[in-house]
Protein backbone atom coordinates (compact mmCIF):
# COMPACT_ATOMS: atom_id res chain seq x y z
CA UNK A 1 0.00 0.00 0.00
CA UNK A 2 1.58 3.37 -1.17
CA UNK A 3 1.17 6.08 1.65
CA UNK A 4 0.78 10.02 -0.12
CA UNK A 5 2.55 12.43 1.49
CA UNK A 6 5.95 10.24 3.35
CA UNK A 7 9.66 10.65 2.87
CA UNK A 8 11.31 7.00 3.55
CA UNK A 9 14.93 6.32 3.65
CA UNK A 10 15.91 3.16 2.99
CA UNK A 11 19.16 0.81 3.06
CA UNK A 12 20.69 -1.34 0.77
CA UNK A 13 17.70 -3.17 -1.22
CA UNK A 14 18.21 -6.51 -3.57
CA UNK A 15 16.58 -5.93 -6.78
CA UNK A 16 13.79 -7.63 -6.62
CA UNK A 17 12.62 -5.82 -3.54
CA UNK A 18 13.16 -2.68 -5.30
CA UNK A 19 11.42 -3.43 -8.35
CA UNK A 20 8.34 -5.59 -6.63
CA UNK A 21 7.90 -3.00 -3.89
CA UNK A 22 10.37 -0.10 -3.39
CA UNK A 23 10.07 1.60 -6.80
CA UNK A 24 6.17 0.98 -7.42
CA UNK A 25 5.81 3.05 -4.38
CA UNK A 26 7.38 6.09 -4.96
CA UNK A 27 6.63 9.11 -6.91
CA UNK A 28 10.61 10.04 -6.88
CA UNK A 29 13.78 8.86 -6.43
CA UNK A 30 16.44 11.16 -4.21
CA UNK A 31 20.09 9.50 -4.54
CA UNK A 32 22.27 12.57 -3.48
CA UNK A 33 25.34 10.74 -4.28
CA UNK A 34 29.00 12.73 -2.83
CA UNK A 35 30.69 10.42 -5.08
CA UNK A 36 29.87 8.60 -8.23
CA UNK A 37 31.27 7.06 -11.19
CA UNK A 38 28.74 6.94 -13.79
CA UNK A 39 25.14 6.68 -12.12
CA UNK A 40 23.43 3.21 -13.14
CA UNK A 41 21.30 3.66 -9.92
CA UNK A 42 19.71 6.57 -12.05
CA UNK A 43 19.60 5.09 -15.10
CA UNK A 44 17.59 2.43 -14.11
CA UNK A 45 15.10 4.69 -12.04
CA UNK A 46 14.67 6.46 -15.41
CA UNK A 47 14.24 3.14 -17.07
CA UNK A 48 11.14 2.51 -14.87
CA UNK A 49 9.74 6.08 -15.24
CA UNK A 50 10.30 7.90 -11.84
CA UNK A 51 12.18 11.50 -11.66
CA UNK A 52 15.09 11.76 -9.86
CA UNK A 53 16.83 13.71 -7.23
CA UNK A 54 21.09 13.44 -8.15
CA UNK A 55 23.95 15.37 -7.11
CA UNK A 56 25.41 17.47 -10.15
CA UNK A 57 28.57 15.54 -9.92
CA UNK A 58 30.66 13.39 -12.62
CA UNK A 59 28.92 11.76 -15.31
CA UNK A 60 25.39 12.53 -13.54
CA UNK A 61 24.14 15.81 -15.48
CA UNK A 62 24.49 13.24 -18.65
CA UNK A 63 22.21 11.24 -17.24
CA UNK A 64 19.28 13.35 -15.57
CA UNK A 65 18.01 16.39 -17.70
CA UNK A 66 17.72 18.89 -15.22
CA UNK A 67 14.46 19.85 -14.80
CA UNK A 68 13.38 17.42 -17.32
CA UNK A 69 13.83 13.82 -15.80
CA UNK A 70 14.54 14.93 -12.40
CA UNK A 71 16.79 17.84 -10.95
CA UNK A 72 20.36 17.92 -9.65
CA UNK A 73 21.67 19.37 -6.90
CA UNK A 74 24.83 20.29 -5.72
CA UNK A 75 27.02 17.41 -3.69
CA UNK A 76 26.26 17.26 0.19
CA UNK A 77 23.92 20.16 0.09
CA UNK A 78 20.84 18.97 1.88
CA UNK A 79 18.66 22.06 1.71
CA UNK A 80 18.63 21.84 -1.94
CA UNK A 81 17.49 18.25 -1.89
CA UNK A 82 15.05 18.98 0.61
CA UNK A 83 14.01 22.15 -1.92
CA UNK A 84 13.68 19.53 -4.94
CA UNK A 85 11.68 17.27 -2.63
CA UNK A 86 9.41 19.63 -2.05
CA UNK A 87 8.83 20.89 -5.44
CA UNK A 88 8.07 17.34 -6.00
CA UNK A 89 5.54 17.42 -2.99
CA UNK A 90 3.44 20.55 -3.97
CA UNK A 91 2.94 20.03 -7.79
CA UNK A 92 2.14 16.71 -8.80
CA UNK A 93 1.89 17.63 -12.67
CA UNK A 94 5.56 18.28 -12.39
CA UNK A 95 5.75 14.50 -10.89
CA UNK A 96 3.92 13.86 -13.89
CA UNK A 97 5.37 15.57 -16.26
CA UNK A 98 9.23 14.04 -15.34
CA UNK A 99 7.43 10.58 -14.93
CA UNK A 100 6.33 10.54 -18.79
CA UNK A 101 10.14 12.26 -19.69
CA UNK A 102 11.82 9.84 -17.91
CA UNK A 103 11.37 6.45 -19.90
CA UNK A 104 12.22 8.57 -22.92
CA UNK A 105 15.09 9.88 -22.07
CA UNK A 106 16.16 6.08 -21.17
CA UNK A 107 15.30 4.60 -24.60
CA UNK A 108 17.00 7.48 -26.30
CA UNK A 109 20.46 6.72 -24.72
CA UNK A 110 20.62 3.79 -22.34
CA UNK A 111 19.50 1.09 -24.14
CA UNK A 112 21.94 -2.00 -24.65
CA UNK A 113 20.82 -1.43 -28.00
CA UNK A 114 22.34 2.17 -27.80
CA UNK A 115 25.68 1.21 -25.32
CA UNK A 116 26.41 -1.34 -28.53
CA UNK A 117 25.76 1.06 -31.01
CA UNK A 118 27.89 3.73 -29.57
CA UNK A 119 30.85 1.36 -28.62
CA UNK A 120 30.81 -0.07 -32.22
CA UNK A 121 31.34 3.29 -33.59
CA UNK A 122 34.31 4.17 -30.74
CA UNK A 123 35.94 0.82 -32.38
CA UNK A 124 35.33 1.27 -35.57
CA UNK A 125 36.62 4.89 -35.45
CA UNK A 126 39.78 3.89 -33.57
CA UNK A 127 40.39 1.14 -36.55
CA UNK A 128 40.28 3.95 -39.16
CA UNK A 129 42.91 5.82 -37.23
Amino acid sequence: MKRRGQVGRHPLQDRPRLYGERYPMADVVAMPSRAEGFGFTNVEVLSIGLPVISSRLGSIADVIDHGVTGYLVPPGDGSAVSLAMERFAVDQSLVLRMREAAPAAFLARFTLERFQAGGGRVYQEALET
